[in-house]
C-alpha cells in the first residue's frame, strides 16, 4: 500500500444479521457446498472429492474456469496433500498459513484458496479476497488473513452477546464467517 489510507467499516447488530441474510439469499449453495466439504473430511479428502471440493468452491466464488487451472496444473495427490496440511495447520491455529498451503496449488491464488479453507473450516475460517482486502486495506497473505480473521472473531464475540441471536437457521453462535459474510455483503451492496 502507498500513501495514506483510512478505512471504515460500521453496522449495528441487526444490519449485521440482515446482511448475513442478504448473503445467503445471493450464494443459495453455501450450505450444500458446508455439506460438500464435510463429506471430504470424512473420506481423509480423497483426491476425486478433494478437486470436487475445489470445483464446488470456485463456481460458488463465480470463477469456475480457475478450477479447471487447477486440474491441469496439479497432480490429483498434489490437491489431496495441500488440502490436508492446511488442515493440519489450521488445527494448530495457523490459519493464515493453511490458507497459503492451498494457495500453494498452481492456478488458484490466495482469495481462492482461503474460500477453499473457509469451507473446511467454517466455524473458524474467513474469505479474504479483493472485495475485503480492498475494503478494508488487509494483505492477501498471510499476515493480513490472520489480522483480519481476528477482526472477525472480536465481531463474533461482540455479536454473541445473548441479545444479539445469529440469524443462521441452525441458531448457532454466530461464526467467523458469518462476520465476513456480513462485511462482504455490505461492501458488494447485497
Amino acid at each position: 500500500m502507498s500513501g495514506i489510507q483510512i478505512v471504515r467499516f460500521e453496522a449495528t447488530a441487526d444490519q449485521m444479521r440482515q446482511l448475513v441474510v442478504a448473503h445467503r439469499e445471493s450464494f443459495p449453495k453455501t450450505e450444500q457446498i458446508e455439506l460438500e466439504a464435510l463429506r471430504a473430511l470424512e473420506a481423509g479428502l480423497a483426491r476425486p472429492l478433494a478437486m470436487a471440493l475445489i470445483e464446488s468452491v470456485c463456481a460458488w466464488g463465480n470463477y469456475a474456469g480457475i478450477a479447471g487451472r487447477v486440474r491441469v496444473r496439479n497432480s490429483a495427490s498434489e490437491i489431496s496433500a495441500r488440502l490436508s496440511e492446511a488442515i493440519e495447520r489450521s488445527d494448530q491455529g495457523r490459519f493464515g498459513e493453511g490458507v497459503n498451503c492451498i494457495a500453494e496449488l498452481r492456478g488458484l491464488g490466495f482469495s481462492f484458496a482461503s474460500k477453499v479453507l473457509r469451507f473446511l473450516r467454517p466455524d473458524h475460517a474467513v474469505v479474504l479476497d479483493s472485495v475485503i482486502s480492498e475494503g478494508l486495506g488487509f494483505a492477501r497473505n498471510v499476515a493480513g488473513y490472520d489480522a483480519f480473521r481476528a477482526e472477525c472473531a472480536r465481531i463474533a464475540d461482540l455479536l454473541n452477546a445473548p441479545t444479539q441471536p445469529n440469524p443462521d437457521p441452525s441458531n448457532r453462535a454466530w461464526r467467523l464467517f458469518d462476520v465476513e459474510m456480513a462485511i462482504y455483503a455490505k461492501f458488494r451492496g447485497l
